[in-house]
């Protein structure tokens, strides 16, 4: 009879226990999770967006997006492009909480006259159009991290998609780059999942956790965790540099809101100019010329951000017809230091500054903290270019012209901060290159490079050392660090 009475006791408890959990799933209410959390039975993983850009010409102006999660398709509307900036689309689809890996494919369309072509960003293979390629991703909804076409420390950087990682440089694929991000499975939105607040760190999943430190060593919980760093342990990320870039981990935690990725290198750059006059006919560096120079230097993985008022600086100078000596100085002092107050800015960027015209050169690269005399030595951080000298070399300036011209300079100037200078290697900066009928012309025909004279208006490019006799792999030996004191 006892027996009976048990087994009935049971019998009930479990009914009742199995009608309940029926209702939780139902009802898409709470699980219980470890620590007595009450969590969802769904979640909602989402894919965001961020930028599209292209990097060779012709790409249309009209670009989509299409998002695959774990077999539902979103689709973006019509971006009015080709430079896509802050688009913040998001795809967003419920998938069950036992569903721990989740499948996403990422594509980018083109759209035209011809119809929409599929563009290459740096995924797998495309049976279909060769031309395309989508990149297949796998979300781990535990960890919050995602492998396959894109992961953490790859070489185009996490949450960047590239179509030239493929080597197709310098051949049309409609190769483009594409921002985004995955998140899912984080109640509490503070960048770490669920799973790994209740199972990993022992904080409450229900609040957030955003911006704490619990180890102490100047960076916060969330940055770790989706770099891959221990939280609870203490790394001196002041030396950190994983990507020898010459930017430490606090460094690159600084410029986090401006895609600093401690994996892959960033070349940050500030650039100054000085007020134009009426009859000026260059004026202003404009979104052209940043759009160039972004992609020559973004398809070989070296992430460009040049910072003309966005970061805080991109100063306006007063207007001065002929910089004299020592002016240079005074202005970066002022205008990138601001005295004193912004001396942080000289471990992370690179300075530039356009004026109307120097007293001795056209343009040159400098040590702002240091003698001119230095070039051949760490720490050469500067560059000037002069607006009237530059005006000279175009007939008939257009726009696109201007735009093309202010890039190549820009990227000659930067390269002698990257740690390539006159003579070294001897094709750089040779007076004796300049034109068709000097010997240097011919003899260092084959280094074909912006910092070889003969095609500094000619040719947005660093050598990669592939054309033959004399040539030198600029792309190959570019110091990140040499703009370092």
């Amino acid at each position: 009879m006892r027996t009976a009475t048990v087994t009935l006791v049971c019998l009930m408890a479990a009914a009742l226990f199995m009608t309940s959990s029926s209702s939780l799933h139902e009802n898409d209410a709470a699980v219980q999770q470890p620590g007595g959390s009450m969590l969802p039975a769904e979640d909602t993983i989402t894919v965001e967006v961020t930028d599209v850009r292209p990097l060779e010409s012709g790409i249309s102006s009209s670009l989509s997006v299409t998002v695959d999660i774990n077999g539902e398709t979103v689709s973006s509307p019509v971006l009015d492009g080709p430079y896509c900036y802050d688009i913040g689309w998001q795809a967003a689809v419920s998938v069950p909480v036992d569903v721990d890996v989740v499948p996403v494919t990422v594509q980018l369309r083109a759209h035209d006259t011809g119809g929409a072509v599929r563009c290459d960003i740096g995924g797998s293979d495309d049976a279909v159009t060769l031309s395309g390629r989508s990149a297949s991703l796998l979300f781990n909804r535990s960890t919050g991290d995602w492998t396959g076409d894109d992961y953490r420390g790859d070489e185009s950087g996490y949450g960047r998609l590239n179509g030239c990682d493929d080597g197709s440089i310098y051949i049309s694929e409609h190769d483009c780059e594409l921002w985004f991000s995955i998140t899912g499975g984080d109640t509490d939105g503070d960048g770490l999942t669920d799973w790994e607040e209740a199972n990993r760190y022992g904080t409450d999943p229900l609040v957030s956790d955003m911006g704490s430190d619990r180890d102490g060593d100047g960076i916060p919980i969330e940055w770790e965790d989706r770099w891959g760093y221990d939280p609870f342990t203490w790394e001196d990320h002041g030396m950190l540099d994983p990507d020898n870039d010459s930017l430490s981990n606090l460094e690159e935690y600084r410029m986090r809101d401006w895609q600093a990725d401690p994996y892959r290198p960033d070349l940050f750059i500030e650039l100054d100019q000085m007020a134009v006059q009426p009859r000026d006919s260059v004026g202003y560096v404009t979104n052209g010329t940043v759009e160039l120079l972004k992609t020559v230097y973004n398809r070989r993985n070296i992430v460009y951000h040049l910072d003309d008022g966005c970061m805080g600086g991109g100063d306006i100078i007063p207007y001065d017809g002929l910089t004299g000596p020592g002016a240079l100085t005074d202005i970066y002092q002022a205008y990138f230091l601001h005295n004193g107050s912004t001396a942080w800015r000289r471990g992370i960027f690179h300075y530039g500054v356009i004026i109307n015209r120097h007293f001795l050169v056209d343009g040159h690269a400098f040590p702002g903290d240091g003698s001119i005399l230095d070039f051949d030595q760490g720490g050469v951080n500067c560059f000037q270019i002069s607006r009237q000298p530059l005006a000279g070399k175009m007939l008939r300036p257009t726009q696109e012209k201007i735009d093309f011209y202010y890039a190549c300079l820009i990227m000659h100037e930067t390269g002698h901060t990257l740690g390539i200078y006159a003579g070294h290697p001897p094709g750089c900066d040779n007076q004796f290159s300049k034109y068709p009928w000097q010997l240097g012309s011919y003899i260092f025909r084959n280094y074909r490079s912006v910092m070889n004279y003969r095609y500094t208006y000619h040719l947005l490019d660093y050598s990669d050392g592939t054309h033959g006799k004399r040539d030198y792999d600029d792309w190959g030996n570019l110091d990140l660090g040499y703009f370092e004191p």
